[in-house]
């Protein structure tokens, strides 16, 4: 806690009443784009000439889902499913500009859509009125470009630029409508509605403008190179055509390049600066040419710690013994993990942090003699963190007794291992009651680690406490727990059951999380991931240690340490 305080803002000292999680859900408003001004950010946009009208401006209704896209700035959409016709999506396009003389125009959106051998239809309107229906894809591919013919010369162009990991299409959709269902100077109305098939077949429309632009940005790194520090600028360039010429020039480097439909990132190493350096960039895109100052500002360094964990979960993937079976074995798992980097540098040494403490019990239990004594020898070295509740609880059923009770095996395991249990790590819970912090505190408990489910079903809890660490008080105002909202929930890292793919993806979600952090008003110099990679019931990471440690010899920032949620939190 002190750390956090280090040159910045002390944490806010917060009375939570009743059940603090938002239970009630207002239609989403619309995204609505901003600078980023916060510092060692300096983000610039630069838009850039197009054919083609925003086909998205604001959100009328629908669910806001947070999802992976083809452009990595852009993170939100609205979903819809085949379950309910009632549940349909909306927003609004930009307006058509008064001086267009066409007879038709095209709108740009960026779009997902669910690949699978049963498909279901999704019909389009436009101003009330039914124009398209199309249906999900059995198959496709990159590259592929889908072509959907509606009504009264409406038509769409659906170009696949990535094939996710769940082998989800998603790319751009050029939809073109001729004049007499827009007019000059006006917006139009879209809406699309899925079946009534109580299916979960989807479509996604991301909440982006998607006007072509370049973002320059002081990314979120330092690198260490054989001259010295290095601090990283970067370039993004957002094009909805393809076969371009782009050029770049300026005291930052050169650019060159062909664009391609889609999104290209370049990234120009830079001695750090230790203040603000103005400059001008010059830049060509096709036959349009201009230029633009920019200023390179001090880099922002961080300290990330990493709560590598399991997300425990029965019923959901596995029954109640198979779970129980799988959480062993990752229990030994990270003993041999942690004695193979026992001598590693500090920060990428194991450590594992099991989630509730049930299937501990169930383990010493079962196993008495020797295998319980090598975890009792893990856990003194520190290479598991033990929880101090027995589970994720539903609170809000819990009385006092039953509240209390929950700690009851953290304890008998605390005196088995002479290592005290003071913090708490609780994952995809839509709520908890205001009795939990007393129960809590009356345990030794001083932490509270809260990692929601960053999708859907969790109101506005992110947006209201992510990554804002504050002191839940009791009801009598004696006792409090320092709790923390994890802004990327307890899931940043899942990745199906493809887990040799992680190590290339940390670098990826890592920035883009800190790219999120920065983007609201967050002024510590540290923050905590939750690291729970494959699914529910995820295993330790093999290769972790290995990342962190070659992510530390690589970057002087961020820093990356591996965690327990207690030395997190201290």
């Amino acid at each position: 806690m002190e750390r956090l305080r280090r040159g910045n803002p002390i944490l806010p000292v917060v009375l939570v009443l009743g059940l603090w999680w938002p239970s009630g859900c207002a239609d989403p408003e619309g995204a609505e784009e901003t600078g980023d001004d916060s510092p060692g950010s300096s983000l610039l946009r630069v838009s850039l000439p197009s054919p083609f009208i925003r086909g998205y401006a604001r959100d009328i209704k629908g669910e806001v889902l947070q999802y992976h896209s083809p452009v990595p700035m852009i993170g939100t959409s609205l979903l819809v499913r085949s379950e309910d016709r009632v549940r349909s999506i909306a927003w609004e396009t930009g307006p058509v500009p008064r001086s267009y003389q066409g007879q038709e125009a095209t709108f740009a959106l960026m779009v997902g859509i669910d690949v699978n051998a049963e498909p279901r239809q999704f019909d389009f309107r436009i101003n009330g009125e039914d124009v398209l229906t199309f249906a999900n894809p059995l198959s496709a591919a990159l590259g592929d470009t889908l072509f959907w013919q509606g009504h009264q010369g409406v038509r769409g162009a659906f170009h696949v630029t990535l094939m996710d990991r769940y082998g989800d299409a998603m790319g751009f959709l050029l939809l073109t409508v001729p004049r007499g269902i827009w007019e000059p100077g006006e917006s139009m109305r879209i809406e699309v509605i899925g079946e009534s098939a109580g299916e979960r077949t989807w479509f996604m429309v991301f909440r982006d403008s998607l006007e072509p632009r370049i973002e320059l940005q002081n990314a979120p790194a330092v690198l260490r190179t054989a001259r010295g520090e290095a601090q990283v600028l970067r370039l993004d360039l957002l094009t909805l055509e393809g076969g371009q010429a782009f050029h770049m020039d300026s005291p930052l480097g050169t650019v060159d390049t062909v664009t391609t439909m889609g999104h290209a990132r370049f990234t120009l190493p830079v001695p750090v600066v230790e203040r603000p350096e103005p400059l001008i960039v010059e830049y060509g895109l096709g036959d349009h040419r201009g230029e633009f100052s920019y200023t390179v500002v001090p880099p922002r360094r961080m300290e990330i710690f990493l709560l590598h964990h399991t997300h425990l979960d029965i019923g959901y993937t596995h029954h109640q013994d198979e779970v129980e079976r799988i959480q062993w074995a990752s229990l030994e798992e990270a003993l041999r993990l942690g004695a193979a980097s026992e001598q590693y540098p500090e920060g990428s040494r194991f450590v594992w942090n099991p989630e509730g403490i049930w299937a501990v019990e169930s383990y010493v239990r079962a196993h008495p003699g020797e295998e319980t004594d090598r975890l009792m020898e893990g856990i003194r070295k520190g290479w598991i963190e033990l929880d101090g509740m027995y589970a994720g609880l539903l609170t809000g059923l819990a009385n006092e007794e039953t509240l209390l009770h929950a700690f009851d095996a953290a304890r008998e395991l605390s005196r088995r291992s002479g290592v005290a249990i003071e913090s708490e790590m609780l994952s995809d819970v839509p709520g908890f009651s205001w009795g939990l912090v007393e129960a809590l505190a009356r345990n030794g408990i001083r932490y509270l680690s809260i990692g929601p489910n960053f999708g859907h079903r969790i109101g506005y809890v992110t947006e209201a406490l992510g990554d804002r660490p504050f002191w839940w008080e009791a009801p009598s105002g004696e006792s409090r727990v320092l709790t923390w909202v994890s802004g990327g929930g307890y899931a940043w890292f899942h990745t199906g059951l493809v887990y040799e793919r992680l190590a290339t993806q940390m670098e990826v979600r890592i920035f883009q999380y800190l790219d999120q952090l920065f983007a609201g008003e967050y002024h510590y110099d540290l923050t905590y991931l939750r690291y729970n990679i494959g699914s529910d019931n995820g295993p330790p990471d093999t290769g972790l240690s290995n990342a962190v440690r070659s992510w530390n010899d690589r970057f002087a920032s961020p820093v990356l340490r591996i965690s327990g949620r207690t030395a997190a939190f201290e």
